[in-house]
C-alpha cells in the first residue's frame, strides 16, 4: 500500500465521509476515488487538493510528503495570529525585501512581485470562496 493510498483512508475513515460523499464534495467522480483507495491510481495535484480540502487536510500530508496533517487556512492563520494594525499588507512583506540569494531585487523586480502576489491571493480567496458555497 503506497503512502498517499494508506493515508487517504485513514483522513476518509476519521472523517466519517463515503467514497460517494467525498467525491461529490470534491467534484470527483466516486469511481475515480475509489481507484485512489484501492491504489489502482495516485492523484493528480488538482484532484489531490480538492480531496484535501474536503478531508480538510494538508496536500502534502496527504501525499505523503510531510507528517502535518492540519490544513493551513492562510486567512484563519492570520486573523487568529495577528491583529489588524499588526498585520502587513503585500506590499509592506515585498518592500522588506532587499535580495534574494544575495542578488539584490530592484523596484522594478518588486514591482512585479507585488503584482503577481496580489494576483495570486486574489484567485486563491476566490477560490476559497467558491469551494465554501
Amino acid at each position: 500500500m503506497n503512502k498517499f493510498q494508506s493515508r487517504l483512508k485513514e483522513a476518509l475513515s476519521e472523517s466519517g465521509l463515503s467514497q460517494s460523499e467525498l467525491g461529490r464534495r470534491a467534484g470527483i467522480d466516486r469511481t475515480v476515488i475509489s481507484g485512489y483507495v484501492r491504489g489502482k491510481y495516485i492523484a493528480k495535484q488538482r484532484n489531490l487538493g480538492a480531496m484535501a480540502r474536503a478531508l480538510n487536510v494538508d496536500e502534502g500530508w496527504l501525499m505523503g510528503v510531510t507528517d502535518k496533517k492540519e490544513r493551513f487556512d492562510a486567512r484563519q492563520s492570520a486573523s487568529n495570529t495577528a491583529k489588524p494594525e499588526e498585520a502587513k499588507s503585500v506590499d509592506d512583506l515585498v518592500d522588506e525585501m532587499h535580495s534574494y540569494r544575495g542578488i539584490k531585487i530592484s523596484d522594478a523586480q518588486r514591482a512585479s512581485m507585488k503584482a503577481i502576489l496580489k494576483a495570486y491571493l486574489d484567485t486563491q480567496i476566490k477560490n476559497d470562496e467558491n469551494d465554501d458555497q
